[in-house]
């Protein structure tokens, strides 16, 4: 729980607020504060799972970028693939990287509709059957939603999604905040921000719903 005291800040002046608890992950928090007001906020924890998933390695790719994608050493990167230096990095090369799993954590007064709608899916109910729930789905806060076909990476400092996307591959659009929150700049993520990127295969069946 944070309490934050901006008495005196412009009405205009907006608070980024984050909890860095390795190895939980919690919502990035962005609010506009009234002059004089004390806030409140509690934030919701959660520890991410683990995955591995093939990544093609591209022109733009270093193992410093991919690294912070991961939240992973490059060192382990190259353990887990095998190679003794970047050198065995080549472009085209398919390796093995760490991500977390695509798993939504539901807030108060959210539907399956709009979060299949933020995730770019046909629609509820194919959403509603990967995760084996009857429609009309009700949800509770903090509710765990399984996100086929969509892999959750860490964003590094003022990260472009666009550049995101180039990184695999994809057109621009298609990599967003894992959680909704408030972006001045809806086209540039905040440092260590979770951020959601689809499968090429997801794309190839979705139709892109863009943010920005």
């Amino acid at each position: 729980m944070g309490i934050v005291d901006v008495s005196g800040l412009p009405c205009s002046d907006k608070k980024l607020l984050t909890v860095s608890i390795s190895p939980w992950k919690t919502e990035t928090w962005r609010f506009r504060p009234l002059s004089g007001q004390k806030v409140k906020k509690f934030f919701r924890l959660w520890k991410p799972v683990r995955t591995r998933v093939p990544y093609k390695w591209g022109s733009l790719s270093t193992l410093k970028v991919v690294s912070v994608l991961t939240d992973t050493g490059g060192a382990e990167i190259l353990r887990m693939n095998r190679l003794r230096s970047e050198r065995g990095l080549a472009a085209g090369r398919v390796v093995t990287i760490p991500c977390f799993e695509g798993i939504y954590h539901v807030t108060a007064g959210e539907t399956l509709e709009k979060i299949a709608q933020y995730f770019c899916y046909r629609d509820a109910e194919e959403l509603a059957g990967a995760n084996r729930l009857k429609m009309p789905a009700k949800l509770n806060p903090d509710q765990e939603i399984t996100l086929p076909g969509w892999r959750f990476f860490k964003a590094a400092h003022g990260g472009l999604f666009k550049e995101t996307d180039r990184l695999f591959g994809i057109s621009a659009g298609w990599s967003r905040p894992a959680q909704r929150t408030l972006h001045d700049d809806p086209k540039r993520a905040y440092e260590d921000e979770i951020i959601a990127v689809p499968s090429s295969e997801f794309v190839k069946g979705h139709k892109l719903k863009k943010l920005y």
